[in-house]
């Protein structure tokens, strides 16, 4: 049944008391629709709303059962979920959390997260558990994701720049001025997560991979800058102090160390996930 759902509380910021409110009046009632639940949600996000999400619009999925009484095949689920996404354009995952699932269920809640292109889902057996999987899928993963994005823009612009600074070498003028231009077309994109990043920075941690990440953009930041000053050196044939390559290498060895020490900050934050893997 189409009619079998509702959304208690609508998409907003800054409504955590009304979803207390909302979520502590729910009681048990009727048979389980989880499938359709799932449906109903997609059906949610493609209905126009102010809200648009910065990176990604996420569902996370709470459930004590992985049976529904209305929808039986699960390849339904698959199929309704992802001809509903793509009419809309939509850019949604979700997270699915098992709250004390009989044991005999969890493979069918398996299968629907499957549907869904969710990952494993995550059973938790008690309420520290279910709030620490929340949390993490609610708050760290995102800055975990946000930072990663900002790694993988930036690597591939160092990586333009190199070839900008190869091509100087070998008196390619133009050719090295494409190269710098793309490198500098990742600022924008990065500038844009890291927004996103200072909103989410609720712990140390979280603070301190959002340093880091802005930290590893003003050394790219560096690095173009110096290789810029080697361009314009080697154009007009002058020659500065400090050496403008001198300058260039130590500005690609920060660059290197600044990546190497975020690589490991989120490596150790991804290892402490309470969630599924």
């Amino acid at each position: 049944m189409s009619d079998n759902t509702r959304r208690l509380a609508d998409f907003a910021t800054g409504n955590r008391r009304k979803l207390m409110q909302v979520t502590e009046g729910i009681r048990a009632d009727g048979n389980p629709t989880l499938v359709r639940g799932l449906v109903e949600a997609v059906q949610d996000f493609s209905r126009p709303f102010d809200l648009a999400a910065t990176q990604m619009n996420r569902v996370i999925v709470i459930t004590r059962h992985g049976a529904d009484a209305c929808d039986d095949d699960i390849a339904f689920v698959e199929n309704e979920i992802r001809d509903r996404i793509r009419a809309a354009g939509l850019r949604l995952e979700f997270r699915v959390i098992g709250y004390q699932v009989p044991k005999a269920q969890r493979d069918r809640l398996r299968r629907i997260a499957t549907g869904t292109g969710a990952p494993e889902p995550t059973l938790a057996d008690t309420l520290p558990e279910l709030q620490a999987a929340v949390d993490w899928y609610a708050n760290d993963e995102p800055v975990l994701s946000g930072a990663q994005k900002v790694v993988d823009a930036l690597n591939p612009a160092a990586e333009q720049v190199d070839s900008a600074v190869r091509a100087i070498d070998g008196g390619r003028f133009e050719a090295a001025e494409k190269h710098l231009h793309a490198a500098r077309g990742a600022d924008t994109r990065v500038s844009v997560v890291l927004e996103d990043l200072a909103g989410r920075t609720k712990k140390p941690t979280e603070r301190d991979i959002h340093a880091r990440a802005a930290r590893l953009r003003d050394r790219q930041r560096s690095v173009i800058a110096t290789a810029d000053e080697l361009l314009n050196a080697k154009r007009s044939g002058t020659t500065g102090s400090p050496d403008p390559s001198t300058a260039y290498r130590n500005a690609a060895d920060a660059y290197n160390t600044e990546v190497d020490a975020l690589n490991r900050t989120l490596a150790k934050f991804r290892a402490e996930s309470p969630v599924a893997s």
